[in-house]
């Protein structure tokens, strides 16, 4: 197998920080620039006088007939509103990774501390970038060294409330 570095049409090599380095695949630009300017809604017409281009010159850019000077590319990447080596980065295609999980009331594992009660919730989704969960503080149970004392008001005086740690 021939050096990767030396294939015809591998024109970007990409080094690592681990050392290992990799190229890049050939990106045909016509059909680049013909998408970028479509994105934006534009006519040959409309992106050619954003650029400062002939239409015919980005006509036959689109269509692999010319090679564009790097004044040309320059122009053109201006007149889209990108950079230079975006004109030659292939698009990312995100997949939408929507993924839905109902946690119904009463449902989902709990977790007790002394403060809280928590439910995790989405426990069908693996591999979350966050961690879905539904929190209730609890009540924590009075303490108080009342006992004897009359609570109702009436004998204040006679009895006054410990603290109570909290």
């Amino acid at each position: 197998m021939p050096d990767p570095d030396t294939r015809p049409g591998a024109l970007i090599r990409i080094a690592r920080e681990n050392g290992t380095s990799e190229t890049a695949p050939p990106l045909d630009l016509g059909p680049r620039v013909r998408e970028l300017r479509q994105a934006q809604g534009w006519t040959l017409e409309q992106a050619a006088g954003h650029a400062g281009l002939a239409r015919s010159t980005l006509s036959k850019i689109e269509n692999g007939q010319m090679s564009p000077t790097y004044d040309a590319l320059k122009k053109l990447a201006q007149g889209l509103g990108i950079t230079v080596p975006q004109l030659f980065t292939p698009p990312r295609r995100d997949r939408v990774l929507g993924r839905m999980v109902t946690t119904r009331a009463g449902e989902g594992t709990g977790q007790i501390t002394a403060t809280y009660e928590h439910k995790l919730l989405a426990e069908g989704i693996r591999a979350k970038k966050m961690l879905p969960y539904r929190a209730r503080i609890r009540r924590a149970p009075l303490r108080s060294s009342m006992a004897g004392c009359d609570t109702t008001g009436r004998n204040s005086s006679t009895c006054s409330p410990a603290r109570s740690g909290y």
